[in-house]
Order: C-alpha cells, then sequence, then structure tokens
C-alpha cells in the first residue's frame, strides 16, 4: 500500500503559476501472524483427529482470536506434516524471501540428530514434516517473510515458535464405536473411572449384530494426546468373548487395519453379554524395548 500526503497549494495574487506540491510516500505491508497447524490425520496412529476447520484462511482464525498449534507431542521415530499459515507472501522476484526454521536455536542445515525436519516444496512451501529420532523437549521456531530490498531498508519477517516433545505415552485409553478420535472424546475416555487392572468401571452399551470400530490413543503423564504413535506396536486381545464378538479380519488384512495399529474394527455377534477388550502396547523401537508395556482395557 501507498499513502500520500500533499500540501496545500499556496498562490500569491496576481500569479498564475502553481506552486508544485510535495509528496512524500511509504510502503506499509500488512499481514496476519505466522502460525502452525497440523496437516496430518492421527485417528489411525494412536493420535487424534485433524481438525480441517483450522486449514481454512488463515484470517478466519485470527479473527476469532485462536493462535495454532503451540505443542506436539510424539513418539520416537514417528513423525506429523504441519502446515505454515500466515505471515508475509513474497512481495517481488527481485527480492530474497525468507523460508527457514531452527530447532533449539540450531538453523537449518547444521547437525540436528534429535529431530529431523523436511521442508516440503509443495503448496507454496508451507509445510513441513517433523520426525522425533530421540526423546526430549524442543523448541522449534518457523520463519516467513522478505529480506531487505531497494524501496525496503528494514526486512519484514514473522517467526512462531511449535513445542515439541518427544517421548513414550504414560498410558493409553480406548475409544469404543466412536467415528473417529475427537480431542472431546479422548478426554472423556482417559478421565472416566478405572480399577487398579485399568479396567474401566463403567461398561460401554453398543448395540449388537454389527461391527464397530475400537481405537486406542497414547498419552502422557498428564492426559495429553500424542499426535502420532505409530512406531510403537499395539496389541489387541478379547477377553470372555467367544460368542459375543471377534476381529473383523477381512479389515485387518488390509493396510490400514494391520496388526500393530492403533484402530481396528469389531464384528459383534447377535447375543446379549459382555467382554473386556483389552489393548496393549509395546514400546519396542528397532528391536529395543523401551520401557515396560501399558494397556488399556
Amino acid at each position: 500500500a501507498s499513502l500520500s500526503f500533499d500540501n496545500l497549494l499556496k498562490v500569491a495574487p496576481g500569479i498564475t503559476d502553481v506552486i508544485p506540491a510535495m509528496e512524500v510516500s511509504w510502503i506499509i505491508s500488512s499481514y496476519i501472524p505466522l502460525k502452525v497447524e497440523q496437516a496430518s490425520d492421527g485417528r489411525y496412529y494412536g493420535g487424534y483427529d485433524l481438525d480441517i476447520s483450522h486449514l481454512q484462511p488463515a484470517v478466519l482464525d485470527f479473527q476469532r482470536g485462536y493462535q495454532g498449534l503451540k505443542e506436539l507431542l510424539l513418539v520416537p521415530g514417528s513423525s506429523m506434516s504441519v502446515m505454515i499459515q500466515g505471515g508475509p507472501d513474497r512481495w517481488s522476484q527481485t527480492v530474497d524471501f525468507i523460508e527457514e526454521y531452527d530447532v533449539n536455536g540450531m538453523i537449518e542445515g547444521e547437525a540436528i540428530e534429535e529431530v529431523s525436519v523436511a521442508h516440503l516444496s509443495s503448496s507454496g512451501g508451507r509445510f513441513y514434516n517433523i520426525m522425533c529420532t530421540s526423546m526430549g523437549n524442543y523448541s522449534l521456531t518457523f520463519y516467513r517473510g522478505n529480506s531487505i530490498g531497494e524501496d525496503h531498508p528494514k526486512p519484514a519477517i514473522a517467526k512462531v515458535s511449535l513445542s515439541l516433545t518427544c517421548s513414550i505415552p504414560s498410558m493409553i485409553t480406548l475409544l469404543v464405536d466412536k467415528p473417529g478420535n475427537s480431542l472431546v472424546w479422548i478426554k472423556a475416555s482417559s478421565q472416566s473411572e478405572h480399577d487398579a487392572r485399568r479396567v474401566h468401571t463403567s461398561l460401554v452399551t453398543v448395540v449388537n449384530a454389527r461391527t464397530i470400530r475400537v481405537a486406542a490413543v497414547a498419552l502422557d503423564s498428564t492426559a495429553r494426546p500424542f499426535a502420532n504413535a505409530s512406531s510403537l506396536f499395539l496389541n489387541w486381545s478379547l477377553i470372555d468373548c467367544q460368542g459375543l464378538a471377534h476381529w473383523d479380519q477381512v479389515a485387518r488384512n488390509e493396510a490400514n487395519h494391520a496388526d500393530g495399529l492403533w484402530d481396528a474394527n469389531l464384528e459383534l455377534g447377535d447375543k446379549t453379554g459382555w467382554c473386556i477388550v483389552k489393548a496393549s502396547a509395546i514400546f519396542l523401537i528397532n528391536n529395543k524395548l523401551l520401557a515396560p508395556s501399558v494397556y488399556a482395557i
């Protein structure tokens, strides 16, 4: 944008010449604040649903006061894609455009062994894939903007930070007969009462003679859900379910429902009764047992 301020023309009596107006102008840049959004769905991998409402134009979130994703929990060996929204666009081809990141202050290109960040060139370079390679807490900062140019002596570069936790879950929780892994359902399940064996004390009642979805979600010690726990192996088992329920073998043989993944289809028989569904997470990565297994029933 350009603003101009003209002085008032001063013409002396009897003089027909007009004094040229003086003019001054500035280039003004305006943009939506930079924010980070999760760009991949974690429902099949021990995580939570992708909220596609936040992948809309960033101005709508800005008007609502939403500031984007602030923290991300990943199990070592797993990854998640994020999208950068807002910030300055490229002003011109003659100006250097900055798209960089750093991890704990170490800029892109330096040796960062604990966290792998891949800058994806698709979709205008706004996507990054983040992968944890070892446990720890990290801070990722993303930069986007324009460097110094002929008509602007100062750079205009926006930045946003994301807290990354790479760890193993302290517990898992189960979702039964839910179409997805919404944060509301995860919170309700994690806060429900359990006995000393981690068995839900309140029964989940479902209509029989149909197929239902069961899913496990990885949680930290404060019940925050992980975005992705796919690097851990999950074992499903049924207890006292003869004639009441069995696994959908067709679905379990498909790629997205193979043994070890975090959701499964359960076929219910045409009988009334109750049985136990158990999910056990095994912390085995690269043939190494990282910690004792945890389970949910």
